[in-house]
């Protein structure tokens, strides 16, 4: 009988060790820990994360997982979410484009909150981090569930993968201890492919050699949904050159199939009411990254995004496809934003590949920037510098115990 993917994966999972991981590879995982915390404890005062919190922080465990910010331990499954809810609710964590989207550094929770509970060192959360940026993105090559209506809004659109790591790691405890599940879970008769109407095809006998699809995702510059990356980018260029905002007639946005059916077709998008909404706003996003000059979580605040001013100007704001752009997608994501002035004279931009993009890599400094602007408010720049350094010699920790004690936030010593 023909090996399950189930098996393939578990197999592939068990005989990885970080010996085999490439030095980049390494570096890389560092890189997207560091962003991955600054997205949280940035994040540290919005209500879904504080919710999250208060929630798991109810429970304690005897091998617990520390829920970021704080010296509480609670079951690892509950971290994993708490934390988790932080990481992703800016929607500002890396990303990658396939057939379906994804951010794989969502996994990151679940993986800090296992190694912690039994006491793993920071090799082995290197090894399980890099591996789960392989079976996603893989996955996410194989199929799409998004084709098949499978999505997600409101607070909980920050808590979807949340939830489903509570779950994946409520599930392994499970089978440490030996229960076993429904198989085969892939290719069952009532298994994945048939519930979601999708094939996976060969995906497992992509699962060879040391896991290196982490180089292949990109990391977000700005706190928006990832299509909308390269329009914002456009838009900060274009506003360089307009002294004044009143003489902008119009704005056409030329996108990729893929950005238009996502965040640049429904009609709630030109009148956002919720910061989900905003901020899967093509239209919103590239309109206040022009009369703003800026894109950060100031312009997805509701008074903000629920400025009367605002709803006048995307009155004026188009979005169309773009065959060129489309035939490019997932390689590039791209958008060009023109702008139309009073006087007849039209602006142009075009951003194929976005800063932090796999094909233009931020650098390291611009990922330490970037956590220094999201963690710095809250606990001054010698502590923020402090949990950069423990998470660069993360490779050297026998646990990760220095790096949760760096995380705690002032108001919860």
């Amino acid at each position: 009988m023909k090996t399950t993917l189930a098996h393939q994966l578990a197999d592939y999972a068990c005989a990885v060790r970080f010996e085999d991981l490439s030095k980049d590879v390494v570096h890389e995982v560092k890189r997207r820990v560091i962003d991955s915390l600054g997205c949280a404890l940035g994040a540290w005062k919005e209500e879904p994360f504080v919710i999250a919190r208060r929630v798991a922080g109810d429970f304690s465990a005897k091998y617990g997982s520390t829920i970021f910010g704080t010296d509480h331990k609670a079951p690892p499954d509950w971290a994993a979410f708490a934390n988790g809810c932080g990481i992703r609710y800016f929607d500002f964590n890396d990303t990658y484009l396939s057939k379906e989207p994804a951010h794989p550094s969502d996994n990151i929770s679940p993986a800090l909150a296992v190694a912690e509970s039994v006491g793993a060192g920071g090799r082995e959360l290197i090894t399980a981090i890099a591996l789960a940026y392989e079976v996603q993105c893989r996955l996410c090559d194989a199929a799409s569930i998004r084709a098949r209506g499978w999505d997600h809004v409101s607070h909980l659109k920050g808590a979807a993968f949340a939830t489903a790591a509570r779950h994946g790691v409520f599930s392994a405890l499970l089978a440490r201890e030996g229960m076993t599940g429904p198989a085969p879970i892939f290719e069952g008769e009532m298994g994945f492919e048939k519930q979601l109407g999708v094939s996976l095809g060969d995906v497992g006998e992509k699962f060879r050699g040391s896991p290196a699809m982490i180089l292949k995702t990109s990391i977000k510059y700005w706190p928006a949904e990832y299509h909308s990356q390269s329009a914002i980018e456009a838009a900060l260029f274009l506003r360089s050159q307009i002294d004044d905002l009143s003489k902008i007639k119009g704005v056409v946005i030329e996108s990729h199939d893929a950005s238009v059916d996502i965040i640049g077709s429904e009609p709630e998008k030109w009148k956002p009411r919720t910061r989900e909404t905003a901020d899967h706003s093509l239209p919103y996003i590239t309109a206040i990254a022009l009369i703003d000059g800026e894109i950060t979580d100031r312009q997805f605040e509701p008074e903000r995004f629920k400025d009367p001013e605002v709803w006048k100007f995307l009155e004026n704001v188009k979005v169309e496809r773009n065959a060129e752009l489309s035939a490019m997608y997932p390689d590039a994501v791209g958008n060009i934003v023109h702008v139309d002035l009073a006087d007849g004279r039209r602006l142009t931009q075009r951003v194929d590949y976005p800063l932090g993009n796999a094909k233009n890599r931020l650098k390291d400094s611009a990922v330490e920037g970037k956590f220094l602007a999201l963690v710095e408010r809250f606990i001054g720049e010698s502590r923020a510098k402090k949990i950069i350094e423990v998470v660069w010699k993360l490779d050297e920790a026998k646990n990760v115990d220095e790096l949760m004690q760096a995380l705690q936030m002032p108001e919860e010593k």
